[in-house]
């Protein structure tokens, strides 16, 4: 594996609480000596799968045969097809398969079949859905979890599911129904009256927000991007000059919906809708610009105009988009990962928290420049510099000698004091101000 190196440049942007946190774009182009073609990507953008590769630990594996069509939310299943003997030919087939610690999994087939197309596996990695094909009967959904397979009833062929398995998004013929397999009931989709066709391409984690596509018949057949909330539909803006569009994926928590958009008056492919923005489109190539990056980077990403859909994909956590390139005729490839990552000093933040390993632990930085830590059970006022460099000027409310979560003890008479809970030195001052030695 070759790439050009990881680029940060840091911008400030508001987040869903109002707070002002420091956002970090960077840019990952991850090149390859055959041709990738992404399907998923896990939660924290390390992990990445496809068609003939899973992309893991900085490193491509080639699986000749398999198609990995979904990974878990923290990389460490993934599932898809392989397949036995030419495609098409006589006596071939096509398994269900597994994908952990580095070596495919074999999962079989459903009684009765030996064809098997997976379409989704749940974010907690447990359940797996798709369609089989059988001999009479035709092509049935069916559900694998713990071992077994279970076909759907009434001809629905699944297409997505919930991080825990039980709500599923499915197609009948000519229509689209969400479901929950625990309860058994199903109903179709809210629909547009100007609307003749949909297409859902991801939903939450909860299975309460999707989104995909509308279609106008009296627009030729023209693509607008859509989501549905807690079953309403609605039309998600367009940028001015915009002919098509789609919204291809959504994070786990809604707040964040990647899409695409094209038209006589923009260029612009990659689009992502941002609950910080009040889900108006931003475009991709704007953000990277801004943060100090070359947006010839998406000039090669391949927008098909049959499908209206940009090879991207987006991570659970929506701090990833994944986007491929694969020149038609030519065995090179590169994925370009793009990632905007909300940070407290140079840490991750991920839910609201972010590991800072031996200098404070695991921080709770929801109300930063506020900081709760976990391993001393109190609070902190962390300024920005500090947390970038490790050392400064921090405030403790109420500090004692005796708060027992800080085991505080000081040398003597004097000022200084080493605190056993975080290891740390420390000089202290009665105002509760103390300067930390990272």
């Amino acid at each position: 594996m070759k790439g050009f190196g990881i680029f940060f440049i840091g911008a400030a942007m508001i987040c869903s609480t109002g707070l002002q946190a420091k956002q970090v774009v960077t840019v990952d182009r991850i090149s390859s000596s055959f041709p990738v073609y992404a399907t998923d990507v896990s939660s924290d953008g390390a992990v990445i799968v496809g068609e003939d590769f899973h992309y893991g630990d900085g490193q491509f594996t080639q699986i000749p045969d398999v198609l990995l069509v979904g990974v878990s939310d923290d990389g460490t299943t993934a599932a898809g097809l392989i397949w036995h003997g030419s495609s098409g030919s006589p006596g071939s087939t096509v398994e269900l398969t597994g994908w952990e610690a580095g070596k495919l999994n074999p999962l079989g087939y459903p009684v009765g079949s030996e064809n098997v197309q997976p379409s989704c596996i749940s974010g907690d990695g447990n359940v797996i859905a798709g369609f089989a094909l059988f001999e009479p009967g035709g092509w049935m959904g069916f559900i694998w979890k713990d071992g077994e397979f279970s076909i759907l009833q009434n001809s629905l062929r699944p297409i997505l599911l919930s991080y825990d398995g039980t709500v599923i998004i499915g197609e009948y013929p000519g229509s689209l129904v969400q479901g929950n397999l625990e309860s058994g009931v199903f109903a179709g989709l809210d629909k547009l009256p100007i609307s003749n066709e949909y297409g859902v391409n991801d939903m939450t984690g909860d299975g309460s927000t999707l989104v995909g596509y509308y279609q106008i018949a009296s627009e030729g057949g023209m693509h607008h991007a859509c989501r549905w909330v807690d079953g309403k539909i609605e039309a998600l803006e367009e940028l001015p000059g915009t002919t098509t569009s789609s919204a291809l994926h959504v994070s786990g928590d809604g707040s964040i919906i990647l899409g695409n958009m094209s038209g006589d008056a923009t260029d612009d492919i990659l689009i992502i809708w941002p609950e910080y923005n009040g889900y108006k489109p931003l475009s991709i190539k704007d953000m990277l610009v801004s943060h100090g990056h070359n947006p010839k980077h998406l000039n090669n990403i391949y927008f098909n105009p049959d499908t209206y859909h940009a090879n991207a994909i987006l991570s659970e956590d929506g701090t990833t988009i994944v986007c491929w390139y694969n020149h038609q005729g030519d065995p090179r490839s590169y994925l370009l990962r793009i990632q905007m990552l909300n940070m407290f000093g140079p840490h991750r933040i991920h839910d609201n928290h972010c590991d800072t390993g031996d200098w404070m632990g695991w921080l709770n930085v929801e109300l930063e420049p506020w900081a709760y830590c976990l391993k001393t059970q109190s609070w902190f006022y962390i300024p920005e510099a500090v947390a970038e460099s490790g050392s400064g000027w921090i405030y403790i409310p109420n500090l004692t000698t005796n708060v027992p979560e800080l085991w505080l003890v000081m040398e003597g008479e004097t000022s200084w004091g080493y605190s056993y809970g975080l290891g740390k030195w420390m000089y202290v001052t009665a105002s509760g101000w103390v300067y930390l030695f990272g």
